[in-house]
């Protein structure tokens, strides 16, 4: 995961994931994870951005 967010920051561009797992969102926080988008159908997911660094 290093390789791939040290390659957005280079470029200047934002890292995202996404986790269907409520217990992770709390981690991916303290990480500097932003959820930016939240779906709930068919089952819950939360979308995350990280901006550059």
């Amino acid at each position: 995961m290093d390789a791939g967010l040290s390659r957005a920051a280079a470029d200047g561009l934002p890292a995202v994931l996404e986790t269907s797992n409520p217990a992770n969102v709390e981690v991916y926080r303290r990480a500097g994870w932003q959820v930016v988008h939240t779906l709930t159908e068919p089952l819950s997911i939360w979308v995350m951005q990280q901006q550059p660094a």
